[in-house]
């Protein structure tokens, strides 16, 4: 059995991780308006993905089934509904834009490290360390960083990464019961002119009978961050257990 090297991690510098290469892009264009969001605009890389459980239930103790994968994609072409899709950076002109990544974390109580971590989509690339291990509000995760390269692309008032598509397969511990509760973040990492900026969200999911919920965000840097340690700040719209699978 696999377990993770917890590390304690303060929550204003939550995964600043090791320095890697990355392209600097000089961004210059017309400042874009903030678009509408379930929260605050942020300074980091803003946006939603999409979350699939599979298998999305369990039952039983020891658990069954006893592995599951989590995907995770975004989509930029998708432009209806409530949600920004895609992955992009907002207030970026004539700044450089490195260091960007996405990072899975799955709450580590019940769950062994992964046996399968996959990512496609143009300058996307699995991080050499994963996995990582984060200790946040009393819980210890398992993490798996997802680092870009490619170009960014500027569509209308938004500068755009290539969209990503990753799936985590993961194990549940001996024994482990099947979670009533069990905690997911994608977290988001760029550094915009030297500044390192982070925006996480956090979605549980009840996997007795496939329910899941938003439910919080972490913020770094810029004025959502505002240099302080704020802690887990509630979402500001409030999701319901059948709300969209998004993140």
């Amino acid at each position: 059995m696999t377990e993770p090297t917890t590390q304690r991690i303060s929550r204003r510098n939550v995964v600043k991780g090791a320095a890697w290469a990355a392209p600097v892009v000089a961004m210059a264009s017309a400042a874009p308006a903030f678009a509408a969001s379930s929260e605050p605009p942020n300074y980091s890389i803003n946006g939603w993905v999409t979350v699939d459980w599979s298998p999305s239930t369990c039952s039983g103790r020891p658990q069954r089934p006893r592995t599951t994968t989590v995907s995770f994609s975004s989509d930029r072409t998708n432009t209806g509904g409530q949600y920004q899709y895609g992955l992009y950076v907002l207030d970026a002109e004539g700044k450089s834009i490195t260091n960007s990544s996405v990072t899975y974390w799955i709450e580590a109580t019940d769950t062994l490290a992964a046996t399968n971590v996959s990512v496609s989509g143009a300058g996307w690339s699995k991080d050499s360390g994963n996995p990582l291990s984060w200790t946040y509000d009393g819980k210890t995760y398992w993490g798996y960083r997802f680092n870009y390269s490619g170009p960014i692309t500027k569509i209308g008032n938004r500068w755009y990464l290539n969209d990503i598509r990753a799936s985590v397969t993961f194990g549940f511990r001996t024994g482990a019961p099947c979670p009533t509760r069990i905690n997911q973040w994608i977290q988001r990492d760029v550094t915009v002119d030297g500044e390192h900026l982070m925006f996480s969200r956090e979605r549980w999911y009840n996997l007795t009978n496939g329910n899941s919920q938003l439910d919080r965000f972490l913020s770094e840097g810029g004025p959502n961050g505002s240099g302080a340690d704020p802690g887990a700040r509630t979402l500001a719209r409030s999701a319901s257990t059948s709300d969209t699978a998004v993140q």
